[in-house]
């Protein structure tokens, strides 16, 4: 009985441990689903930085609880898949969403986010957002568009004045020979 116990106690620590680098989580209840299944959905997590775990419902509790997440808990019942993701969340929840939607045995029902605990129709809203490099791109040429246009303007301005004394310096150099001339 006591190495069970201490069994358990390392499972949490290692948990606890776990939930302290985090950048996202995702419950998902898997019944249903075979071994190959999951294993598959670990190695498209594997190169994301993420790692999927079949988790005892208390034991991840408590190490939720220890982290300061414990609201989280309240989604882990039934049999509980967790999937930690270490690197880009968005990235790993993505390949979640996708794998659920090939495998219907796979239902996720919640994840915890930047702080924030989202349900799984809030997880497949961040899911569906493009790719963190095309939202930055996107806010890039955003804040350029207006600082072209200004630039544009800008110029403009000095483009008109310099061909309006252009203009200019052609009627006087038109204007001073037949003057000079006349003289």
């Amino acid at each position: 009985m006591p190495s069970v116990r201490k069994e358990r106690e390392a499972s949490v620590a290692l948990l606890t441990k776990a939930f302290e680098d985090v950048q996202g989580l995702v419950v998902s209840e898997y019944t249903g689903m075979k071994t190959p299944e999951l294993n598959e959905l670990r190695s498209k997590l594997r190169p994301l930085k993420g790692e999927c775990r079949i988790v005892k419902n208390t034991l991840v509790q408590i190490a939720l609880k220890n982290s300061g997440i414990e609201k989280f808990g309240e989604y882990f019942t039934g049999p509980s898949a967790l999937v930690i993701q270490r690197g880009d969340a968005v990235t790993s929840l993505k390949v979640v969403i996708d794998f659920s939607k090939q495998h219907e045995n796979l239902k996720v029902r919640a994840g915890y986010l930047n702080g924030q605990i989202l349900s799984a129709a809030e997880l497949k809203a961040v899911a569906a957002l493009p790719p963190r490099i095309v939202l930055l791109s996107q806010l890039a040429g955003g804040l350029q568009g207006p600082l072209s246009r200004f630039h544009g303007v800008l110029s403009a301005s000095l483009r008109n004045l310099a061909t309006a004394l252009d203009q200019v310096s052609k009627k006087k150099a038109a204007a001073a020979p037949a003057g000079g001339g006349a003289a």
